[in-house]
């Protein structure tokens, strides 16, 4: 059985290479360490087909998370785009999120966001 996450390590290595420390790669989580010390966490469920969560881990820095996961979540049924959402720099700050069931987009576009940040902390130094 392929593991699509060895997909998305490769594609962020080709691609984003350049602000990536490392990886760690379990069955169903790929963590990558950016050079900022902050790390993206991608779950994958072994059990539901289709089941994601995107999870950059910045607290110790600027106390914010950023995840888009489609855990169909009751509460969050209201957002728009459910069961996709996006908690948006606190765990409790939930709203509509731009991810589908594209793993790839979605992977990109998370890895874009996290260099977007990136740039800008460096711009203000």
């Amino acid at each position: 059985m392929d593991n699509p996450l060895t997909d998305l390590q490769h594609l962020i290595n080709l691609e984003f290479g350049d602000i990536v420390r490392s990886f760690d790669l379990k069955r169903n989580k790929l963590r990558i360490f950016i050079i900022d010390d902050t790390y993206l966490d991608i779950f994958n469920s072994n059990n539901i087909r289709n089941r994601w969560a995107f999870h950059w881990e910045c607290r110790h820095i600027t106390n914010e998370i950023h995840r888009h996961d489609n855990i169909p979540h009751q509460k969050w049924s209201n957002i728009k785009t459910f069961p996709w959402h996006y908690h948006q720099r606190l765990e409790i700050n939930v709203i509509e999120s731009e991810f589908t069931d594209d793993h790839l987009v979605n992977c990109r576009k998370m890895m874009k966001f996290i260099m977007d940040s990136i740039n800008k902390v460096k711009k203000s130094i």
